[in-house]
């Protein structure tokens, strides 16, 4: 028997074990590998090689994510530049929905490193008269606080590919002015992941 149809309309399909069986290890929804392995490529913009690890709690509805970066290019001769050596952090993600295909994610992270900021310093007389300029660099630990915002798809169940939009604050007390020293951040990120 493959199937069975009422008189009302309603069918009902007749599947072995093995089927079932089969088919509960490819559902995305319920069998789902909980650890997340990613590499950030978008971040190679920014100057940041950056990974992070993210663990899936059972339900799959929360996560749990540690970032980790090195920046790489970090003596720029911009106007303005802000390079990051080093930074982790820790973040929450929910999937309101939980696991599949695809799926919406949002969620807190705060990121804590250290930094190189270079801009440039104009000095005036007591008359006001500009004398000269010179670039200043300063360093130090700086923190930024965003929300994650993102989408994830995953074909099949060991790989995902994620775009996340970041909007947020960063809090850098060594910068040359006090305008920069808390400054609105964001950041746009995709990212692939070896899920396990």
């Amino acid at each position: 028997i493959v199937l069975i149809t009422y008189e009302n309309g309603d069918y009902e399909t007749i599947q072995t074990q093995a089927e079932i069986e089969r088919d509960s290890k490819t559902n995305l929804n319920q069998n789902f590998k909980r650890n997340l392995f990613s590499y950030h490529m978008f971040d190679l913009v920014f100057g940041d090689f950056a990974f992070s690890y993210e663990r899936i709690l059972s339900s799959g509805l929360m996560s749990f994510k540690i970032p980790v970066a090195i920046g790489y290019d970090y003596y720029g001769d911009d106007y303005y530049d802000f390079s990051s050596i080093f930074y982790s952090g820790f973040g929450v993600n929910f999937y309101p929905t939980g696991q599949g295909k695809w799926r919406y994610f949002l969620g807190p992270q705060i990121r804590v490193g250290f930094a190189r900021e270079s801009d440039w310093a104009y000095y005036y007389d007591e008359y006001g008269n500009y004398m000269y300029d010179e670039k200043v660099t300063d360093e130090g630990i700086y923190t930024k606080f965003f929300i994650d915002n993102g989408v994830m798809f995953t074909p099949v169940m060991n790989f995902s590919i994620a775009a996340i939009a970041s909007v947020g604050i960063r809090y850098f007390p060594q910068a040359a002015y006090d305008y920069d020293v808390i400054r609105p951040d964001g950041q746009f990120a995709v990212n692939i992941s070896y899920r396990f």
